[in-house]
């Protein structure tokens, strides 16, 4: 039992830390801001962008609940469960696709 709770925080963590490196990288590497206003004109660059945009999006949305979890708690805690489900099932697709754990 031990050892399926250890997979999934492993699993859970490597979604939250990919997706935290994803989110803080893009604007080193490109010099804009990870928002959706970089879709407003495509161009070339619309499909990476858009890639990045749903890699990074759990630590954005855990940032944004843990900033509005003041003003109503109930919402603000339903998106904070939201973003560790979706870093959660991301972390299940690098697990299985990178390190090949089945």
């Amino acid at each position: 039992m031990i050892k399926v709770q250890l997979i999934w925080f492993f699993a859970l963590a490597s979604g939250l830390a990919s997706s935290g490196a994803i989110c803080n990288l893009w604007p080193l590497i490109t010099g804009e801001p990870l928002e959706l206003r970089q879709f407003e004109e495509p161009d070339m660059l619309t499909p990476v962008r858009a890639l990045a945009f749903v890699a990074g999006a759990p630590f954005a949305m855990i940032n944004g609940a843990l900033r509005d979890l003041r003003n109503p708690p109930l919402f603000a805690t339903g998106k904070l469960f939201l973003a560790l489900a979706w870093s959660f099932f991301q972390g299940v697709f690098i697990m299985h696709e990178i390190f090949g754990v089945a």
